[in-house]
């Protein structure tokens, strides 16, 4: 009697124990946990880090996360330069130089579409509206608008400003169901420049931001960029009449410049978050 209850005692236990060594994926018979970077849909900016099982993160990634942790923001984007040129102009190994190109400080570029004509810098945790072809709508790449009305007390034209004011209120509740969409200012816009690209045509400016531009398309389904300058927030402290503009043409080594503000008309694009 004493034997039995003693081998009834030690089976569990000795299987307790043996079983303590063994790692936790192989206690429940499954594939290792990974991390992603979970996305809402509803909420992109509220995006974190999440470990699922391996098996589940495809279906995951089919929805729009991405793999591996999140970056932390906000981080300091990096360039997008990944090559090196000498002072002639040709290129040159990156290699010891020190060069942007070599160091590539920073976060990479790094964004996902929405799929609500919204963009999100996974690194800054900015919304950016995206841009489209359609020359009717209130997203158009090609339109411009002044910053400042040329007469105040004899206004014709509307400015940026009245256009912000529109895009806040487009459906009823705002762009993309938020009504906090403003104009970025300088820096703002000028982390969404990568300094990488060179090509003869496109802007400098991730491809998820003009990568599926056609002539009469619309927004969500497609996402338009304008080369030339476009206005920011950030007035010119040098001329207070002027206001900074970020160039996204790849032929423009002047990223930033200073425009009149009831002067000239420029590009504009909205984003929100970041406060």
């Amino acid at each position: 009697m004493r034997v039995r209850k003693l081998t009834a005692f030690l089976t569990p236990t000795l299987l307790l124990l043996g079983l303590a060594g063994l790692a936790p994926s192989a206690l429940a018979g499954r594939a290792p946990d990974v991390e992603i970077c979970h996305i809402p849909p509803d909420n992109p900016e509220n995006f974190h880090t999440i470990t699922i099982s391996e098996k589940a993160s495809a279906a995951h990634l089919a929805h729009g996360d991405l793999a591996g942790a999140c970056a932390d923001a906000p981080t300091c984007p990096a360039t997008g330069q990944v090559e090196c040129w000498g002072g002639d102009g040709g290129p040159i190994p990156c290699a010891g130089t020190g060069h942007d190109g070599e160091i590539q400080a920073g976060a990479a570029l790094s964004y996902v579409d929405n799929g609500d004509g919204t963009i999100t810098d996974l690194n800054t945790g900015l919304m950016w509206e995206k841009k489209d072809d359609n020359s009717a709508g209130i997203h158009d790449k090609d339109k411009t608008l002044q910053w400042s009305p040329t007469d105040p007390n004899n206004r014709t034209l509307d400015t940026i400003w009245d256009w912000l004011d529109d895009l806040n209120a487009e459906g009823g509740t705002g762009f993309a169901g938020y009504s906090d969409w403003r104009i970025p200012n300088v820096k703002e816009l000028l982390s969404i420049v990568d300094y990488g690209k060179f090509a003869a045509s496109g802007p400098s400016i991730d491809p998820v931001f003009f990568d599926t531009c056609a002539s009469g398309c619309t927004v969500p389904a497609c996402s338009c960029t304008a080369t030339s300058a476009t206005w920011s927030s950030t007035s010119s402290t040098r001329n207070t009449r002027d206001a900074w503009s970020v160039s996204f043409s790849v032929a423009s080594n002047d990223k930033a410049s200073g425009w009149s503000k009831r002067l000239f008309s420029l590009h504009f694009r909205a984003v929100r978050g970041g406060l």
